[in-house]
């Protein structure tokens, strides 16, 4: 088997293993709710970042900052002791 035969077997069962993923996605979308879904992505983002691998987006959380800006208090620490740390 040649190098692009090889390429071409591997980027096809790439194609068909994504495609499975999909499959399995779209099914839990179709018949579970919305929470688990978002529970199923969290798991892989988290279990990627355990082995290290870092994704170029990022979900945000239901978080919301209750204490308007105007209110906050100024940083309790030292910046530029806390700049020459890094």
């Amino acid at each position: 088997m040649s190098t692009n035969e090889k390429h071409s077997s591997s980027q096809n069962d790439f194609e068909t293993e994504n495609q499975e993923w999909l499959n399995s996605f779209r099914w839990i979308l179709k018949n579970e709710t919305g929470d688990r879904a978002k529970k199923l992505l969290e798991i892989l983002q988290d279990e990627a970042r355990k082995q290290g691998i870092t994704t170029s987006y990022h979900i945000t959380t239901p978080y919301c900052n209750t204490i308007p800006a105007t209110e906050e208090v100024a940083y309790p620490g030292s910046l530029e002791i806390e700049n020459n740390l890094i």
